[in-house]
């Protein structure tokens, strides 16, 4: 992979936590990121670590990319090469909720899984 294609990829990182919030209203801060990858993945992810995947210094295993995608609800395609077809609409839209309009959202979805 080359060089600017990582700092693509760290930038895309950066950019679906610096426009998330918590379920609390505030931003997500990268040791916020860390404690919610830890406690999801069982590892032992500081701020640190997700400063370095922010900038490039460590590369993401399949784990953390499969975190982002879920946590922000994007895609791989997204995340990798930028593509933003499914991401856009959908997520502008989620992102602009207020916290308790996406517990909601995020409730009503968990009550579809279990329909199936």
């Amino acid at each position: 992979m080359k060089y600017e294609e990582k700092l693509q990829i760290a930038n895309r990182l950066y950019q679906l936590r610096e426009d998330a919030t918590t379920n609390t209203g505030r931003k997500l801060t990268q040791a916020k990121l860390a404690q919610l990858i830890r406690q999801k993945l069982g590892t032992s992810t500081s701020r640190n670590t997700v400063v370095n995947y922010e900038t490039g210094a460590t590369p993401l295993n399949i784990e953390i990319l499969r975190f982002y995608r879920d946590y922000f609800h994007t895609i791989y395609n997204y995340i990798l090469d930028g593509e933003e077809a499914v991401r856009s609409e959908m997520y502008q839209k989620f992102q602009s909720l207020n916290p308790k309009e996406k517990r909601i959202i995020l409730n009503l979805m968990d009550g579809l899984k279990e329909l199936r």
